[in-house]
């Protein structure tokens, strides 16, 4: 599974929008937007705010 579907996916399981996982990881929304369309692909460092902010771990996101 791309990564931007898995990480749209685990963000609506916990029932927040793309503006609460900002707001969560102080990640841009517009960033998390891109993620999630495949338009462009995360750092690690934004791996990790997101991971934290879902409450799940790298590999979590990236399976």
């Amino acid at each position: 599974m791309k990564l931007g579907i898995h990480l749209k996916q685990l963000r609506q399981n916990k029932n927040l929008s793309q503006n609460d996982l900002s707001i969560l990881s102080k990640v841009p929304q517009t960033t998390i937007s891109n993620i999630e369309r495949d338009i462009c692909s995360p750092t690690i460092d934004t791996l990790r705010k997101l991971s934290k902010a879902l409450n799940v771990k790298i590999s979590d996101l990236l399976e």
